[in-house]
């Protein structure tokens, strides 16, 4: 009876330490979970503001009761149409003037901009030009460009899509290719405007996500072609 009450009270020992030891084990792991998760969030955090390129809108004071800059508010904010009419006209007159640079010190500054101003499949075929572009400015040296002449800039059509913030934008102008040879059509760039945040690189806070021009090839029967971003790719539209 002894031996078994002396058995009896180490296994209880031995209940209470195992308990304890499981609890420390449980506190140390929330502390290291915890420890990891507070240092991944400050590693997070700071990655974010270092590559935070987010700017603030301002407009200088324009009477006489404001005497700091006020806040804009970026277009995607504004249900104003006269603005975002005026803003979105601006931009594009800009975005066509950046497209289609005329010496080989435009190219790199032009499709910068462009670039910036790009989303998805734009962004990216401007990225690839920016990576070539010694070549490119090679090519525009040697008498190889595109010129692009809107038939008139206050003729901007503007019709807005089903996705808010989202716009489609024609302009019609004459094209001149020299490329071992002159040809001059009369298209129709048509892109497609998103409105998005600012950023230090584009202050307007609107991106193109597709562009298009467009060719008449017939005028009696109305038959378009279509040329993709500017490629020779092209596909008939009746």
């Amino acid at each position: 009876m002894e031996k078994d009450s002396i058995d009896l009270g180490q296994t209880e020992g031995l209940v209470k330490f195992s308990a304890a030891k499981n609890k420390l084990l449980m506190l140390v792991s929330v502390f290291i979970a915890f420890s990891i998760f507070i240092t991944g969030h400050a590693l997070y955090s700071i990655y974010e503001m270092l590559t935070d390129d987010s700017i603030p809108m301002v407009i200088c004071p324009r009477t006489d009761n404001l005497d700091a800059p006020v806040v804009m508010n970026v277009l995607k904010d504004t249900k104003e149409l006269y603005i975002q009419d005026r803003w979105i006209r601006g931009f594009v007159r800009r975005y066509i003037l950046n497209l289609f640079p005329r010496t080989q010190d435009d190219a790199e500054p032009f499709y910068t901009y462009v670039r910036d101003h790009s989303k998805g499949k734009v962004k990216v075929k401007y990225d690839a030009f920016l990576n070539d572009i010694n070549r490119i400015s090679e090519s525009i040296k040697s008498g190889n460009k595109i010129m692009f002449y809107p038939k008139n800039s206050t003729e901007v059509r503007i019709d807005r899509t089903k996705h808010e913030n989202e716009w489609i934008v024609e302009v019609d102008g004459y094209m001149i290719k020299q490329y071992n040879g002159e040809e001059r059509t009369t298209p129709t760039v048509r892109f497609t405007v998103e409105a998005g945040e600012p950023t230090k690189e584009n202050p307007e806070g609107l991106y193109v996500t597709d562009l298009k021009t467009k060719v008449i090839a017939d005028y009696v029967s109305g038959r378009e072609v279509e040329v993709i971003d500017d490629k020779d790719t092209k596909n008939d539209k009746k």
